[in-house]
């Protein structure tokens, strides 16, 4: 019994089975259909899938890559722009640049005219610059040579252009003297080289670490040019000898403070003129222990400083006359010692331009009102000790 009922068992799978296949073989699916499975899709393009599983499907295309020519880059050596150092104490001039090294013991000047008109007078024009924006003297001999003691700063190049064209009808400047390398005395020239030729500048040869000296060095030295390291006098034809002082000769100092000032000291017949530039301390000192100092007119070191015109050095000069560039107010010390040694003396603050002129006898002053002594104020304390 238990074998009969196993056989009828397996009999009956085998036709299902059979019943299944042929259902499964039985469906058939009309164009644009496709059997999948047990059911019909529809497939319209025809591409064998089933046309809702190709909208869930993504399609990646690869762009194709366009081809650029890449320039071609030719290789160039870079090549470094010299650029001077401004700032180098050693600063070389170019090789184009040929620097005149002729030592002048007399000057004849290189002007083949007169640079100003002559007027068979010596006269000197100390001009009206302000305090801490340098100085300029203008001295014109009486055969109408020209000469310039320090340019002041830039800014009153024009001014001194000015003064030289419109007042003195100069078209040069014979003897240019910058007494020390400092941008308020130097800064004038860069605008002065281009109007007037130059038949002969001096200066002590100092170098300085200054934009403004830089372009100074480069163009003044360049030229006709001689270095002041020893007392030098410079002889004119009329008679006028301009003789150059120094201090730095005998000390040790290094060039870059008020003791390296070139002193101005021009004589013609029996009159001098003193020119103290930024003379003061111990340079003042070593020009009255050095040097033939007496003249009969002094113009005041640096704006009247009070470290300058000391007494004994005033009773060694001995002048009659005396002048302060520009400064508002004289320093009290500088005032008593002036009166004290009963000096006239001209602030170009209070009276402009003021100019000394001399036949080599005697001496008069122009543009300015006198000061006698004693009628500024003078300090309450009239001590000696205080004021030397």
């Amino acid at each position: 019994m238990k074998l009969l009922h196993t056989s009828t068992l397996v009999v009956l799978l085998a036709v299902l089975l059979l019943a299944g296949c042929n259902q499964i073989s039985e469906t058939n699916c009309d164009h644009p259909y496709i059997l999948v499975g047990t059911s019909c899709c529809l497939d319209v393009n025809e591409n064998s899938v089933c046309d809702d599983h190709e909208e869930n499907m993504l399609v990646l295309v690869e762009p194709e890559m366009e081809i650029v020519d890449e320039p071609v880059v030719e290789e160039t050596e870079e090549v470094e722009e010299e650029i001077p150092d401004y700032f180098s104490q050693t600063y070389q001039a170019p090789v184009d640049e040929v620097v005149d090294e002729k030592q002048y013991d007399v000057v004849d000047t290189v002007i083949e005219e007169t640079s100003v008109p002559a007027s068979g007078m010596l006269k000197m024009h100390i001009l009206d610059i302000e305090n801490s924006r340098g100085q300029s003297v203008v001295v014109e001999t009486p055969s109408g040579d020209l000469i310039l003691i320090d340019t002041a700063m830039k800014t009153y190049g024009s001014v001194i252009e000015r003064f030289l064209k419109g007042s003195l009808n100069a078209n040069a400047i014979d003897l240019l003297i910058i007494s020390s390398i400092d941008d308020n005395l130097i800064g004038g020239y860069d605008i002065l080289r281009t109007e007037f030729p130059v038949g002969l500048l001096v200066d002590n040869g100092a170098v300085s670490n200054t934009f403004q000296y830089y372009k100074y060095d480069m163009y003044a030295r360049s030229g006709n040019y001689d270095k002041i390291d020893q007392d030098s006098v410079f002889e004119f034809d009329d008679g006028v000898n301009v003789e150059l002082l120094v201090s730095y000769d005998t000390l040790s100092q290094s060039k870059m403070d008020s003791t390296d000032s070139i002193v101005v000291r021009i004589t013609y017949g029996d009159v001098a003129y003193l020119i103290m530039t930024d003379c003061v301390g111990i340079c003042e000192t070593e020009i009255l222990n050095t040097a033939e100092v007496k003249a009969d007119v002094i113009v005041l070191a640096d704006h009247g400083d009070a470290d300058g015109a000391k007494a004994n050095f005033l009773d060694t000069v001995a002048p009659k006359y005396a002048s302060v560039a520009k400064i508002k107010g004289l320093p009290a010390k500088t005032r008593y010692r002036l009166d004290n040694a009963g000096i006239k003396w001209y602030n170009t603050f209070d009276y402009g331009i003021v100019t000394f002129s001399t036949d080599g006898t005697s001496v008069s002053v122009d543009n300015a009102k006198l000061v006698d002594p004693g009628s500024l104020y003078k300090p309450e304390v009239k001590t000696a000790d205080k004021y030397y």
